[in-house]
């Protein structure tokens, strides 16, 4: 088993792949949104769009510095799913998969918004 110090893997095989590039690919696209969030979306304390409708146009806007809500988000999400995920990988590991998985998906949201809002800019 992979061991960095005290630190032990969410679920315990290690052999599962998916749950390795899972991890690895929810820690990039966190990294992802960081770097879309400064430095293409330059949160600055004036107001400015947080939320666009494509039926109405901008249809949120406040302060620019709420755009860090989104990685940190995005951060706090992968963090409890993956305190849960390690609890739960000891009586069932399928569930830790999926938690691992779900905050995958959620940092590809967060990731699409940021995207999406770029386009206003």
């Amino acid at each position: 088993m992979l061991k960095i110090g005290k630190w032990k893997p969410p679920v315990e095989s290690s052999h599962d792949s998916a749950a390795f590039w899972g991890l690895v690919a929810n820690f990039l696209l966190i990294i992802i949104l960081v770097v879309l969030v400064i430095f293409k979306l330059r949160p600055a304390r004036e107001l400015t769009a947080i939320h666009y409708n494509v039926l109405i146009g901008v249809d949120v806007v406040a302060a620019g510095w709420r755009m860090y809500a989104l990685p940190v988000l995005a951060a706090f999400i992968f963090g409890v799913n993956m305190f849960a995920a390690r609890k739960f990988s000891k009586f069932e590991p399928l569930a830790g998969r999926i938690l691992l998985m779900s905050s995958l998906v959620v940092s590809a949201v967060l990731v699409g918004a940021a995207l999406s809002l770029t386009s206003l800019y």
